[in-house]
């Protein structure tokens, strides 16, 4: 139905109170939906969000991955593409793992940086925090810094336990080769 003081269309609806308005419901494989969308071809269907021209702001869609859209990602999955930048932003795969960055993720959360700023970071409500932790483009990590400067970069105190005892390392990357030790009773050593 199309209310002609308006304009809008109304589906279940004589009287739409928004441009495009649906009610009632339907079901598919036990869950209720108001509106299902379907593709033709082998691409999924897609939901596109843009905005009138001349004003800034990306466009976007949301799409159901077939075999036709393999370049957003593996056909089953779902992605958000920034269609303006014609990137996949965030992928999920038929598994469930969802990837930043890649259209493959290879495990439950995958963040792939082609760029140089952090791959991941954790912060508390002060942003940016300056004792956060980060993963950096180069795969180092920081804890209680935002530039680590090693593998594992520590800046404060540290505290390391087991149930079965501790140890703690420092070595030249040989595990057998330790230069400075402490046992699971505290004891300090130097090789």
């Amino acid at each position: 139905v199309i209310a002609k003081a308006t304009g809008y269309i109304g589906v279940g609806s004589t009287s739409p109170i928004l441009p495009i308005s649906i009610n009632g419901n339907g079901s598919y494989a036990g869950h209720q939906y108001n509106l299902a969308l379907a593709s033709i071809g082998t691409a999924g269907p897609g939901i596109l969000f843009t905005g009138n021209t001349g004003y800034d702001g990306n466009n976007w869609q949301l799409v159901s991955l077939g075999s036709g859209n393999s370049a957003a990602g593996e056909a089953g999955g779902f992605a958000i593409i920034d269609r303006t930048n014609a990137v996949s932003r965030l992928v999920f795969d038929s598994g469930g793992d969802a990837g930043f960055g890649t259209t493959s993720p290879y495990a439950k959360l995958s963040v792939t940086n082609t760029g140089s700023g952090p791959s991941f970071i954790v912060e508390d409500s002060t942003s940016p925090d300056s004792t956060p932790f980060v993963i950096d483009s180069a795969g180092l990590v920081g804890i209680g810094t935002t530039t680590p400067y090693a593998k594992l970069s520590v800046v404060g105190s540290a505290v390391f336990g087991g149930s079965n005892g501790s140890s703690i390392s420092l070595n030249n990357g040989a595990s057998t080769d330790a230069y400075f030790y402490f046992d699971s009773a505290l004891h300090f050593a130097k090789n």
